[in-house]
């Protein structure tokens, strides 16, 4: 089915497609191409079965990405980066394996005037350091070495990890990009009895 209004003038563009008295039980696919020296922009969209829904929230998200001119001409934005891991019990065998990966890609693919930091979390909450450090060779080494120390036990205290990284970036600014990226099942193990802190 066409959509019902297309509208481009260059600099902007709309869609709008409409359908009435029909379940919403189908992907939609726009396909659309950009010219290589501009700003890339993309969509994704999932709906899950009433069987898979975890919460009130609905069946389902939305998310839009821009990505910016990827040419060699782009001059490379400074990081202040921290990268939040889940290590409790929920994330043992095959999860653990794929975030501490995926954490030292990260690692090993930071930039020279970057900062970053690590916070790991189960019952209790870690962190690398107590504060973002600059990107070196040294720095580099001694993260790899600790993201290999992550292991998959205890509970999921979530609120506590944020806790810890977010006043980590009062001292950052707008000339920098500010990032955190969180890994994690999305599981909640909670404390039990002999777990609970005083």
């Amino acid at each position: 089915m066409s959509p019902d209004i297309v509208f481009n003038d260059g600099s902007q563009a709309k869609i709008t497609f409409s359908k009435e008295e029909s379940v919403a039980n189908f992907n939609y696919n726009v396909e659309y191409e950009l010219a290589l020296d501009e700003l890339g922009l993309y969509s994704m969209s999932t709906f899950l079965a009433d069987s898979s829904i975890p919460d009130e929230n609905g069946q389902g998200f939305f998310t839009f990405i821009a990505e910016p001119d990827p040419s060699e001409n782009t001059e490379v934005i400074h990081k202040v980066f921290t990268l939040i891991v889940d290590c409790s019990g929920n994330m043992s065998g095959s999860k653990i394996d794929q975030a501490r990966n995926a954490a030292k890609f990260i690692v090993e693919n930071l930039n020279e005037g970057d900062y970053f930091n690590i916070v790991d979390f189960s019952s209790s909450v870690s962190d690398f350091h107590t504060a973002h450090v600059e990107y070196s060779e040294q720095t580099r080494q001694e993260a790899l070495d600790y993201i290999n120390g992550f292991y998959a036990g205890g509970a999921t205290n979530i609120s506590g990890a944020f806790d810890e990284a977010i006043p980590q970036f009062a001292h950052s600014n707008d000339s920098t990009a500010n990032i955190i990226i969180f890994f994690t099942d999305g599981l909640v193990k909670f404390l039990g009895s002999d777990e609970l802190e005083d």
